[in-house]
């Protein structure tokens, strides 16, 4: 803080020091600076200011009857209390500093409601909670504030405790007035300044002229001296300027022709410069604030009282005085470490939030590209969609007979010899597909194998697994996809030499089908690929794959039954003879045809004869997960090196499968939904039954029926595996693979759920398809009331969906619906991209909505026994009313003596009123 000096000698106006900012900003604005030139000397104020500045304080001061002090803030009296006030309370009391209230007119009156109601709103953080006891026994309604902007007691206002110091300060006589007065009623200072310059002192070196030096450049070297020279007569000849061709004069240009040399090369030597480009050093200082916060650390050694110098400081009013003044800052300081984070890095949070908003363009579905072939797909509806697992833009689609199961009777002849198909299309060609997949019947579910994309594995309506063999088509889908081959330009093409390989679609026969007698009895309405890392034996062992290939295979049917296939060949399988094939079948799979088995079946029943047809299948283990293989040995791997080295040598076989490994921690149990809308958790571990002492499966754990319908999705989130996500007739539910009710549930729809999908880059995003043709976007970190978008993306009831990341700026989203047409949507940058810890705050959500499942449970077990004891004593009391309950004769009986009752006593009415006469009976 500057001192203000005045020349005449008297006692400088010091304002004194606070840590407030906006007190420092009042007092900077009334405040002049004295800024000192090089030599030492200051420069005088302006008189005006000086004098306007000096009267308004002064004049204020001699009026209220204050003196100027320099050491610090002077002692208020006993009936005036220095208050702060915040920026936030001074806009609410209409006191803003240099606005509402100023130097000339520094007073205001506040209402005493006002001030309660403040404090019974804002409470600790009221700046009126240090005056609560004074304000509420004030005898009038009015209290006075001043307004102090040079902090003679401290702080930015003082506040008038009694009435009589309201009366001393409102009213002043004008007898203790000093001086003239001015127009305003303000008291003049007449004090004469004079200007004393300051004395020149002789310089004392305290060693900075050796920093200095340090800090110069100076030359290490000579320097390089280069003489031009021009002839005397050249000097002041004036220089014309005009234009010509360059081909008018000889050697007029030079021409800079490229090498013919196709390798030659021209390498530039290395040069070392220096070029000497730094700014001249400055120094320059202001007297002014640095406003922005530095690191400043101290090494110090703390000091200590001894005990008795504590305990005397521990007693002492002064030290418990001071504590209870700074105790209600102490309070407000530790509620803003509550709300606000004072350790939380604003540079690695910096534009975070941005994250959440964008423009109306980018909060949207966009459509991105369609598929529909006339031909092929006319008249039918899409039963399943599935991305190639290594070639971007690349989709498969599998086409089904949009009719009920009674217009299949009907046209049953028409419809056997329509082929089934599953077309493969890729961007390039959005007309026309790349390959047809044809099968004998239609595919209900397909999938690419994620190790090997040339085999496809597909379930039929009528039961049956099929497999294609694509790998003579692999080529096809690569040139495409790079945009390398197109269709052929038959305008400049001669007839009889089009390449019909690039206009025609090739169709692609089924390799291998399964045994008709061994296959499921109804639809396969899931098919998956088990993990690469696992294999199952027929006694539903896990054992660990070393060859890190998928060859097995899991369908769920509707015949209340989950089969496991092998697509290898067993043991003692001669191989395939190379023989005429017309059809250009591959024999990849010739082993498995028409003679295909399941390696394990596992029927799904209640017991009873209480069948569940499953509909969508789950196992907790998925493709890429591998954290429950162990850790590889390196000696292991040398030693199992050498056998196969050994075995080779010997002509004998390297491996065994005695050899293979236990996967331990690999779970025995499964999800499956069913047509009924129950979710169902399975084991298939093998355990003797008690009745006929055969090996059956456990069976059910336990069963839930969250949804009106059949459960067409059961996935797993890509982040929590834990986390699965069930769709069915018009609701979702959100479950925790550890408890056997659901964490959330949603209302009901308008419109029928049909297919559900996690987002592949947001933990807590998904999509719901309905049979209207909308989807929603649900965003539970959001909302989950609601979702976040609902947009319309087909006119008919969307039967398929799929997303897909293609890249980190890109993400495609396929959906189906029941007239065939594939539609593929962009996933905007607000719903693909994950804000700072979404994942973190997504799993702590559901952890709490775990907790709140497991303590509605366990109230619900505690209450049973209440529950059971209400229910007993009901039946007690029922039996009790109906034991004493008379029989029909005697109620038969009341009635009638009731009913001649009520006849007599209709009969005396009628007589007192005179509407009837009483029959006398006579005596003979």
């Amino acid at each position: 803080m500057v001192e203000r000096k005045s020349p005449s000698g008297s006692k400088p106006v010091t304002p004194a020091k606070s840590t407030r900012k906006s007190s420092r900003q009042s007092s900077a604005k009334s405040n002049k600076t004295v800024v000192s030139n090089k030599s030492g000397s200051v420069a005088p104020p302006d008189p005006v200011e000086q004098s306007t500045e000096v009267e308004v304080k002064s004049g204020l001061r001699k009026a209220r009857g204050e003196e100027l002090e320099d050491n610090g803030p002077l002692e208020p009296a006993e009936d005036l209390k220095p208050i702060f006030f915040s920026t936030q309370t001074q806009g609410i009391f209409n006191l803003v500093t240099d606005q509402d209230v100023t130097i000339e007119e520094p007073f205001k009156l506040i209402s005493k409601s006002s001030i309660l109601g403040d404090m019974q709103h804002r409470a600790a953080v009221s700046d009126f909670s240090v005056v609560k006891d004074l304000v509420k026994n004030y005898p009038t309604d009015e209290l006075l504030l001043a307004y102090d902007p040079f902090f003679k007691y401290g702080e930015n206002f003082y506040l008038a405790m009694t009435e009589e110091a309201k009366e001393r300060i409102l009213y002043v006589p004008p007898e203790e007035q000093e001086g003239e007065l001015g127009e305003d009623g303000v008291p003049i200072d007449t004090t004469v300044y004079e200007y004393k310059p300051p004395e020149s002192k002789p310089w004392e070196s305290l060693g900075s002229e050796v920093e200095v030096e340090d800090l110069s450049v100076s030359n290490n070297r000579s320097l390089i001296v280069q003489k031009l020279t021009r002839k005397r007569r050249m000097f002041g000849v004036p220089v014309q300027f005009k234009d010509r061709s360059a081909t008018a004069a000889r050697d007029a240009y030079q021409e800079c022709v490229a090498p013919a040399d196709k390798k030659f090369e021209l390498v530039r030597k290395e040069v070392e410069t220096g070029v000497q480009a730094v700014k001249s050093y400055e120094c320059r200082d202001a007297q002014t604030q640095w406003p922005h916060p530095t690191n400043a650390t101290t090494q110090y050694v703390p000091r200590e009282f001894d005990p008795e110098t504590k305990a005397e400081l521990a007693a002492s009013a002064e030290v418990a005085a001071a504590a209870e003044a700074a105790a209600p800052r102490f309070d407000l300081t530790l509620q803003h470490n509550e709300v606000i984070n004072p350790f939380v890095d604003d540079w690695t949070e910096l534009a975070v939030e941005e994250k959440t908003f964008g423009n109306k363009s980018d909060s949207y579905l966009k459509e991105y590209q369609s598929f529909t072939d006339l031909k092929n797909s006319k008249n039918k509806t899409v039963t399943c969609v599935d991305w190639h697992p290594q070639l971007k833009g690349v989709v498969g689609v599998s086409y089904g007979e949009r009719c009920t199961f009674d217009d299949r009777m009907e046209n049953l002849s028409k419809i056997q010899i329509t082929p089934s198909l599953i077309l493969i299309w890729s961007f390039a060609d959005p007309i026309q597909p790349q390959l047809i997949l044809e099968a004998p019947d239609d595919i209900a579910s397909f999938k690419f194998c994620p190790t090997d994309p040339n085999t496809v594995a597909g379930g039929c309506i009528n039961g049956q697994v099929i497999l294609w063999d694509i790998a003579q088509h692999a080529d096809r889908l690569k040139k495409n996809k790079k945009g390398k081959v197109t269709k052929a330009n038959t305008m400049n093409t001669l007839p009889g030499y089009i390449d019909e390989s690039m206009v025609t679609t090739p169709v692609v026969q089924y390799c291998a089908v399964s045994s008709i007698e061994m296959s499921h009895k109804n639809w396969i309405t899931d098919l998956q690929w088990l993990p690469d890392h696992l294999e199952l034996t027929r006694q539903g062992q896990v054992f660990e794959s070393r060859k890190k290939q998928c060859h097995q295979i899991v369908t769920a049917g509707c015949d209340a039954q989950v089969m496991f296939w092998d697509i290898r060949a067993p043991k003692g399988t001669p191989a395939p003879k190379k023989q005429e094939n017309p059809m250009r079948v591959p024999n990849t799979f010739k082993h498995l045809d028409l003679t295909w088995k399941p390696l394990m079946r596992i029927p799904i029943s209640m017991g009873e004869g209480q069948d569940l047809s499953p509909y969508t299948f789950n196992y907790a283990l998925t493709q890429g997960d591998r954290s429950l293989l162990p850790k590889p040995d390196p000696e292991e791997e040398r030693l199992e090196e050498e056998r196969k080295q050994q075995a080779e040598a010997l002509g004998l076989r390297p491996s065994s499968p005695k050899e293979k490994k236990v996967l331990e921690g690999a779970p025995c149990t499964y999800f499956v939904g069913s047509e009924d809308g129950q979710l169902i958790l399975l084991d298939w571990t093998l355990e003797k039954d008690t009745d006929s002492g055969k090996l059956v499966n456990k069976g059910v754990v336990w069963l839930s029926s969250p949804h009106d319908g059949p459960v067409k999705t059961l996935i797993r989130s890509p982040f929590l595996k834990n986390i699965l996500l069930s769709i069915g007739g018009w609701n979702w539910c959100l479950w925790d693979e550890s408890t056997s009710s659901p964490l959330l549930v949603s209302k009901s729809h308008d419109s029928q759920l049909t297919c559900g999908q996690w987002s592949p880059t947001r933990p807590a995003v998904f999509f719901v398809s309905k049979s209207d043709g909308s989807v929603d976007v649900w965003d539970l970190l959001d909302k989950t009331s609601d979702p976040v978008l609902t947009q319309s993306v087909s006119p008919h009831a969307i039967t398929k969906m799929y997303p897909q990341r293609i890249s980190s700026k890109q993400q495609l989203l396929s959906i189906g619906d029941s007239y065939g047409t594939l539609h593929v949507l962009e996933v905007p940058w607000v719903l693909r991209q994950a804000v700072s810890k979404e994942g973190q705050a997504f799993n702590s959500y559901l952890e709490r909505e775990k907790n709140r499942l497991e303590y509605m449970n366990t109230k619900r077990e505690a209450r049973l026994p209440e529950k059971r004891s209400r229910d007993a004593e009901a039946t007690r009391l029922r039996q009790a009313a109906a034991a004493e309950k008379p029989s029909e004769e005697d109620e038969r009986m009341k009635m009638d003596m009731e009913y001649q009752e009520y006849l007599a006593l209709e009969s005396k009415l009628q007589i007192d009123m005179g509407l009837k006469q009483e029959n006398l009976d006579l005596e003979v």
